[in-house]
This record gives structure tokens, C-alpha cells and sequence, in this order.
């Protein structure tokens, strides 16, 4: 099943970002996101490692991946912005299928 990037958008920030990180009890809306936010980056979100697996484990559960191998490089590249989370999905979801 093929996911499109704003249905992939969508669920990493209600589901992930401002529910399961509770960054809408730190006064973040949907609206202040888009593929160009960065996750990593103090100018964007600033989310450490733990904030990345809970995130990256949640995308697993969703749409159901083999459990992802993650390194420092791993985080680094994919999780750099909203954008290359959804391109890793989009590109994880080819191969599975």
C-alpha cells in the first residue's frame, strides 16, 4: 500500500510530533509544520535521540516495517528534516512491496 507524501506528513506530526512527543503542550499546531522543519537542528524542532527512536518506532508500528537499523549516520541523514523522513518511508515502502 502506497502512502502519499501529505497522508505520511500528517501522521508524523498529529500522531508522532504532537501526541506522542506532546509538542502541542509546548505550544505547537499541525500549521507550524511542513517537510522543510527540521528535527534535529536547534533552528527546528531539536529533538535528541530519544525523541528520534520514539519517533522512528512509531513509523515502524504504523506501517508495519522490519525494525529499522539506526546509527548516528542513520539519524543524522534521515532524520534531519520532516522531508527525508517521508522520503525514507516512501523509499522503505517500495521495498516492501
Amino acid at each position: 500500500m502506497n502512502f502519499s507524501r501529505n497522508e505520511i506528513l500528517d501522521f508524523v506530526v498529529n500522531s508522532i510530533f504532537l501526541d506522542r512527543l506532546e509538542l502541542a503542550d509546548d505550544g505547537y499546531s499541525a500549521e507550524d509544520f511542513s517537510e522543510e522543519t527540521l528535527i534535529l537542528s536547534e533552528q527546528g524542532l531539536g529533538l535528541d535521540s530519544v525523541d528520534v527512536l520514539d519517533l522512528l518506532v512509531g513509523i515502524e508500528k504504523k506501517y508495519q516495517f522490519k525494525p529499522i537499523e539506526i546509527d548516528s549516520t542513520f539519524i543524522d541523514e534521515v532524520c534531519a528534516s520532516i522531508g527525508s523522513v517521508i522520503d525514507m518511508v516512501q523509499s522503505r515502502m517500495k521495498i516492501a512491496a
